[in-house]
């Protein structure tokens, strides 16, 4: 049993090759994609801006071809709302050789500065901070540098009270 228990923990504790240009170890497409030079996001910078429970400022950094750092500053109910999530994107999940609909998920964090509004319980207090699961659709434009995107944000409130919410997003990257 032991010996069993010990070849299970070497098994899982062995090194993954890491390919840096396909990023493939990491996150695995839905299925082989070739990449054309105009989808290539990696190392771009995109500035925009989204509509929905949350509007304001959001930009996309991408630190590989299937993951991008999201930061938003937005207003809610006229709270400052600041976030940050990791997404990881997923490439050719639909038919199609190198489909520019691109799916993605990401896990992150809200904070809400302000004491009004529905969406979240506020109970008279200024901060309130939230764990958020960003679900959505990237629309990459042939050979330009936007995009547009639209999501479902499901998150959970921890402060002043723990409670489950969810939002929705939509807007544009443009990429630099």
């Amino acid at each position: 049993m032991t010996a069993t228990l010990t070849a299970l923990a070497q098994e899982l504790t062995k090194p993954v090759p890491y390919n840096e240009e396909t990023d493939d170890s990491i996150v695995p497409t839905a299925k082989e994609v070739h990449i054309p030079a105009w989808q290539n996001k990696l190392g771009q910078l995109g500035v925009g801006l989204q509509a929905g429970v949350q509007s304001g400022l959001t930009i996309e950094y991408w630190t590989a071809e299937s993951r991008a750092l999201d930061a938003t500053l937005t207003t809610e109910s006229g709270n400052i709302v600041l976030g940050l999530a990791h997404l990881w994107m997923f490439r050719g999940a639909f038919p199609g050789d190198a489909d520019p609909l691109v799916t993605y998920l990401g896990f992150g964090a809200l904070g809400f500065f302000g004491n009004r509004g529905d969406y979240l319980v506020h109970e008279d207090k200024n901060f309130i901070w939230a764990l958020q699961a960003p679900v959505g659709f990237e629309y990459l434009l042939e050979k330009k540098n936007y995009s547009f995107f639209i999501e479902a944000v499901p998150g959970m409130q921890f402060s002043p009270i723990s409670r489950v919410f969810i939002g929705a997003d939509a807007g544009f990257h443009f990429y630099f």
